[in-house]
């Protein structure tokens, strides 16, 4: 422990403070522990605060310790109620004055190595090492004598890295916790025991891990925590992020925001434009976020998400430390997710990661700051607006994680549980019910009784019993009185959509094989069917089928399930309950009278050519909701085909009476199944009435009841009538029952034999894929697809790359193979396009109740279509949870604001980072390394520092690869508004001035005379200028690049695939146009009123459109809003010269030759985050609508 100065006045009532903590504590150990569970309980609650607090100011004792010992300002405190935040005001590497401008430029340059490009400590040394040379080097070149000021200067220069650190005030504060290895209890470093007394659970003996090791270093003996834990409170990073400069001006003005939400439209482009923070109430049941100009309100999301630490270099070890972090939602989407706007709370130490309730201790540290900023507030000392005091208030809203940790931290079940769904009570067993309106809603009031239920519960087996029953345990959140554990639980938009049903789709339901012939996938790839039983089992379990109960088929082999389901083309996924409810649901004669009448002529055709009767029987359990619904959205099958008219009639025609089976007639006893099923062969294979009258009286008698038939009379006469029935003119073509058929005969006309139950993509499918992959001109923005896609040594794709994947190269490789196909592939690319659809509509920036209503009935349609084609495909959790996502799109607004993509370039950050690799130690190398780069970051944006560093920092932020490509810069730049030209002053470049071309020229003169009344600009070379006429110059400044919303958009000749745009051709045009960047440019003209105004603008060559005879063979169009569109491969006359504004985005052009056209071909896919739908797209066939012309 640190001791501080007793003589000193300030230190007085800490001393106090301190002593009566420890006093209470001895007291506190001094009561026995067998005592009243109650008492025990609150005994541990208080030794934990009390060692809390003590902890709390040992770690302030140590950061002024520190403090003192470097010479920098004193650290921000927390004795009196008052977050002391002066010491983010005093001297550090913002306060520079000229005089130090070398030393600065020299600290800032050691510091963004060391700290953000992650060279190490040596290496800083070394480096500072050569700067102190260099610099006494320059001084003696000058011809200057060794002076006491240059000496001063190079002393300055310090020769470690963290005496820089020191000195510029960029430490994290941080609170030490011992964590217990095994049962992840947490202790505050100061007072740790040497073994864990933590209570696994109720009526448990406490953990018992030792907390502590000790080894001998040069004969000392030294003892050290096995595991730590560092705790950044939410108090000090609120106080830091809030003193920093110009942060106020950033911050998004809520009221007004919130204003402007409750306007009639109801697009939405973040969360404040949504219903879960428009509606969110504080203590007092007012709106939270509407307070007193003396308050900030702000509003936070939380994650977790586990990392491997030792980035993944190791093949197939398991190892993971876990993050928790928070963003601000305050800050505007173009800022809020910069890693120096990332508020790290901890890194749970590894190699394991807490199961179930064990990661309880580690939020409880952070819902203990959220009840006290959430009530009564926390009080600052000042801020970067603020002067004095200042109250600030937050509040923890959405949780943000994959569906594990989101399981876990919010206290549900896992995804594998009988209640797997966060949202609803559906059961597992039923996961393949998609009819929402049929789902039991959770409750938060319920969720939170039962949480307190188990948390309260006096024995393990008791917690178990209540979580078996209701998929609940507690959680630490749900001490936070305003938090609901139902509706901000999101389901992750990226791990769902992306890495979950994209992914799910190309690999498990069609397979992946690049050395196999192309198949149907109608088989799973990643099982082999169940081995056919004997021939016995299947006449016992076919018997059970025609005559048995529900019951009785749930006993049957699995084996004998499945291959029933296969011989019958049902669903035959899942386990023995849903293959056993298929083969209910089929054999009944009648399902429901809200399932489709073609349905069940087809069924019962299918039953009556396989020798089934029609016969009542008991429905199976959970049969009130049908796949068929109308609320399931799928459109029933057409009735008027030749079978379904012929069964209609086989149906209404009755036999003669005589032959019909009167209710009067005797039971039949009991026989033997196998008995009936062999005059059932000999029926349906011979049709010979001499033949069937050989078998047994009561077995014939038995199928003619199964039949309808009457039961009196003689053998022979049974059999007759057995066969006349068969040979009725009213069932024509009956076929022999499938049960004598080997697997999958009698629909070898479908496909040929080898390419049945195959994988979709093999050999002819990625060679279109690559051959399209290797054509396509992508932006540089844009993460590419692997070229070896699909082979197993390229490895896993990323979630951006199986968005790719799924929205930009998939969709134009498959409707060039499959578009001109007919039967089962062209249903398998429609209902691909039914998922791309759904996941592009998921990712735009801006959307309306439209577009997730839109969203959810491409999805619907998708999945109840993915049921039928792939009858082996299993129904998981995300196809489930997809259905979920319109309600949080209603509440939080686009997915951009509410998805995990930005903590897994998080998790990158901190695998990047140097560290020893020890367990319980590297987790605080995690903290303390990226909350100093976190607290640099804002001094790289100084302005001062343009004039001193400018090339450095263009060069940092060039080479460092941040914000290059892929959904990180989607998610940080696409919201930035207006646009910027890099090299726009060129006389400060010393670039030379440069003339339109004629085309060009002539483009510009007619766009900004339209703009005006009257034509008032003239060329001086056609015509002379006449009263209120300017003549327009040809002289411009031509530019390389042009960044637009934080994209970089280029001219053709400087990087093509950077050149493909979507523009309007004039300003507010309702259509849009494709084509090219020919040039870039900024013009000066004088205005009307004599002064001069600077313009930049893109002159843009259009693609010609297809003629109408062409443009029907363009299979592209019908998939508008994912497949995009063809264009000749030509240039359209004309060039049109567009401001900025203009451009809509950039697209993917492909180069194809496509049958039936002469004319080369260009593919192009609009690559639109801002995509406008209209309520007329709402219907049952989904009707595209126009987008903007493409």
């Amino acid at each position: 422990m640190l001791a501080l100065r007793t003589n000193h006045p300030g230190n007085l009532s800490v001393i106090q403070h301190e002593n009566d903590l420890l006093a209470a504590i001895v007291r506190l150990q001094d009561i026995p522990a067998d005592i009243h569970p109650s008492v025990a309980e609150i005994r541990e609650q208080l030794l934990q605060r009390a060692r809390s607090e003590l902890d709390r100011i040992e770690s302030l004792k140590r950061a002024e310790w520190d403090r003192q010992r470097a010479g920098v300002p004193s650290i921000a405190r927390v004795m009196t109620g008052v977050v002391d935040t002066d010491a983010y005001f005093g001297p550090s590497l913002s306060t520079w004055s000229a005089d130090d401008t070398l030393v600065y430029s020299i600290s800032l340059i050691v510091l963004v190595m060391h700290l953000l490009e992650h060279a190490t400590r040596r290496s800083s040394q070394i480096l500072l090492s050569g700067f102190r040379c260099v610099v006494a080097f320059t001084l003696r070149r000058g011809g200057r004598g060794k002076s006491d000021v240059d000496d001063l200067l190079i002393k300055k220069i310090p020769r470690d890295p963290r005496t820089l650190i020191a000195h510029s005030n960029l430490d994290p504060i941080l609170d030490v916790y011992v964590c217990c290895p095994s049962c992840y209890g947490l202790y505050p470093e100061t007072t740790c025991p040497s073994t864990c007394e933590r209570l696994p659970g109720p009526a448990v003996p406490p953990c018992n891990t030792k907390l502590k090791r000790t080894r001998l270093f040069r004969g000392a003996t030294l003892t050290r925590a096995v595991r730590k834990y560092y705790h950044q409170p939410m108090k000090h990073w609120v106080g830091r992020f809030l003193c920093c400069p110009g942060v106020y001006g950033v911050l998004i003005p809520v009221e007004a925001a919130l204003r402007g939400a409750d306007t009639m439209d109801d697009t939405m482009s973040d969360a404040w434009d949504a219903d879960a923070l428009r509606h969110f109430l504080g203590p007092d049941g007012k709106p939270f976020w509407v307070h007193s100009a003396g308050e900030t309100r702000l509003c936070f999301g939380l994650a977790v998400d586990g990392f491997n630490p030792h980035q993944s270099k190791t093949a197939k070890q398991k190892v993971t430390s876990t993050a928790i972090y928070m963003i601000c939602y305050n800050i505007p989407l173009h800022l809020r997710y910069l890693p120096e706007n990332m508020y790290l709370v901890g890194v749970i130490p590894g190699p394991g990661k807490p199961s179930l309730d064990q990661i309880n201790p580690f939020l409880a540290l952070l819902v203990n700051d959220l009840l006290e900023f959430w009530s009564p507030g926390v009080w600052f000392s000042r801020t970067a607006q603020h002067a004095s005091r200042h109250l600030v208030r937050a509040a923890l809203v959405p949780l943000i994680c994959d569906i594990l940790a989101a399981r876990q931290v919010a206290g549900l079940g896992s995804h594998a549980s009988t209640y797997f769904c966060s949202f609803c009570y559906l059961k597992l067993e039923d996961i393949e019910n998609f009819d929402t309106a049929s789902w039991p809603e959770r409750h938060s009031q319920y969720h939170r009784a039962q949480a307190h239920r188990w948390r309260d519960a006096e024995t393990v087996d008791t917690r178990e019993k209540i979580f078996a029953e209701t998929g609940v345990r507690w959680s630490e959140l749900l001490r936070l009185p305003y938090w609901d554990p139902i509706r901000f639980t999101v389901v992750d938009s990226m791990h769902n959509l992306y890495l979950g049903l994209i992914k799910t789709h190309c690999r498990d339901v069609w397979g992946m094989q690049v050395d196999v012939e192309d198949g149907d996938a109608t088989g799973n790839p990643k099982k082999t069917p169940p081995p056919r039983p004997s021939a016995d089992r299947m006449e016992a379990g076919l018997s059970i089928l025609r005559t048995g109960s529900f019951k009785e088929l749930l006993r049957c082999n699995k084996g004998v399930l499945w291959h029933l389901c296969e011989e019958r083309d049902l669903r035959r996924a899942g386990t023995i309950k849903n293959l056993a409810k298929e083969l209910d649901n089929w054999v009944r004669p009648s399902i429901d009278e809200c399932q489709c009448l073609a349905l069940a002529h087809r069924n019962s055709l299918q039953r009556r050519r396989q020798g089934f009767p029609c016969v009542n029987r008991e429905p199976s359990p959970s049969q009130d909701v049908h796949p068929y619904s109308e609320s399931s959205g799928i459109a029933p099958p057409a009735t008027h085909t030749a079978d379904a008219a012929q069964s209609t009639a086989a149906d209404h025609t009755a036999p003669p009476s005589s032959s019909r089976l009167d209710p009067a007639e005797p039971q039949i006893p009991p026989v033997d199944p196998i008995l009936v099923e062999r005059a059932r062969r000999s029926l349906l294979n011979s049709k010979n009435a001499i033949a069937l009258a050989r078998h047994k009286k009561d077995a014939l008698r038995t199928l003619c009841k199964e039949y309808g038939l009457s039961t009196a009379n003689n053998r022979k006469d049974l059999a007759l009538r057995l066969v006349s029935e068969v040979n009725d003119a009213s069932n024509p073509g009956l076929a022999p029952p499938l049960a004598n058929k080997t697997p999958n005969q009698g629909n070898e006309e479908q496909t040929p034999r080898n390419r049945r139950g195959g994988p979709a993509l093999g050999q002819e499918a990625f060679a279109t894929i690559r051959q399209v992959r290797d054509a396509m001109q992508l932006p540089s923005w844009i993460n590419p697809v692997p070229r070896g896609f699909g082979t197993s040594e390229h490895g896993k794709l990323s979630a951006d790359q199986w968005h790719t994947t799924c929205t930009v190269l998939l969709p134009v490789a498959l409707t060039v193979l499959w578009g001109n196909e007919t039967g089962r592939q062209r249903d398998m690319l429609n209902n691909f396009m039914d998922l791309a659809t759904a996941v592009v509509l998921a990712g735009m920036w801006r959307i309306s109740s439209t577009h997730s209503a839109l969203f959810e009935q491409y999805l619907r349609r998708y999945l109840n279509n993915l049921k039928d084609l792939y009858k082996e495909a299993k129904v998981i959790p995300n196809h489930h949870l997809a259905l979920h996502l319109p309600i949080f799109m209603r509440l939080f607004g686009p997915v951009q604001s509410w998805r995990a993509f930005v903590f897994e370039c998080f998790n990158y950050i901190l695998q990047n980072t140097n560290t020893n690799l020890n367990f319980g130690e590297m987790e605080g190398t995690f903290m303390r390394t990226n909350c100093r780069a976190a607290n640099l970051r804002p001094l790289l944006h100084d302005p001062r520092l343009a004039g001193v560093l400018g090339e450095f920092l263009e060069t940092f932020r060039h080479m460092s690869g941040e914000d290059e490509r892929g959904m990180r810069l989607d998610s940080v730049l696409r919201s930035a508004a207006s646009f910027v030209v890099p090299d726009l002053t060129h006389e400060e470049t010393g670039r030379p001035r440069s003339e339109l071309d004629g085309e060009t020229y002539v483009a510009l003169l007619a766009r900004l005379n339209a703009e005006s009344p009257s034509p008032i600009l003239v060329d001086p070379t056609v015509a002379s200028k006449v009263d209120g006429q300017r003549y327009l110059s040809r002289a411009i400044h031509e530019h390389t690049d042009i960044i637009i919303h934080g994209i970089h958009y280029r001219s053709k000749h400087t990087s093509a695939r950077d050149s493909n745009i979507q523009f309007r051709p004039t300003a507010g045009s309702p259509s849009a146009s494709v084509g090219s960047i020919r040039s870039i440019f900024t013009h000066r003209r004088k205005s009307a009123d004599g002064h001069f105004v600077a313009e930049t603008f893109l002159a843009v060559k259009a693609l010609e459109e297809l003629l109408e005879g062409d443009a029907a063979r363009d299979n592209f169009r019908k998939f508008p809003y994912a497949g995009g569109r063809l264009f000749y491969d030509r240039d359209g006359e004309g060039i049109h010269v567009i401001r900025p504004q203009d451009v809509l985005c950039h697209v993917a052009k492909t180069p194809l030759k496509i049958p039936g056209i002469l004319e080369q071909c260009a593919h192009i896919l609009p690559l639109d985050r801002l995509l406008k739908v209209s309520p007329s797209t709402m219907g049952s066939e989904m009707v595209e609508v126009d987008t903007g012309g493409m």
